[in-house]
């Protein structure tokens, strides 16, 4: 339980990425429209990302790469435990009004 303790305490210290505004939804769509990459002839693409059509990149270059831009592998994701993913449903605002509903009906029909 102290894992989802602190799981719960961490979910609002900014951890996370914050949410991004509408403004970056829209500029990151803009920044999209003008992409060319599939307009533009072999040759301007190759140079345009400093690699050779045929040969491709050379072992120095690739190298080089790989320390500017590092591995090519998504990011692990923080992963939950279940019982704590569980507890976090099992206490939000429309969970608490069914128990609290369900509660009202145990209580009714005992009378």
């Amino acid at each position: 339980m102290a894992q989802c303790d602190k799981i719960i305490a961490d979910k609002g210290k900014g951890t996370k990425k914050a949410a991004g505004t509408m403004s970056d939804a829209v500029s990151g769509t803009e920044a999209i429209r003008t992409w060319d990459d599939h307009m533009i002839g072999t040759e301007k693409l190759a140079s345009k990302f400093d690699t050779n059509a045929v040969e491709g990149l050379s072992e120095g270059k690739a190298k080089a790469k790989h320390g500017e831009f590092g591995d090519n592998a998504l990011t692990q994701k923080e992963i939950k435990p279940w019982y704590c993913v569980f507890f976090e449903e099992m206490t939000g605002f429309f969970s608490l009004l069914l128990w609290f509903g369900s509660a009202l009906c145990f209580i009714g029909y005992a009378i």
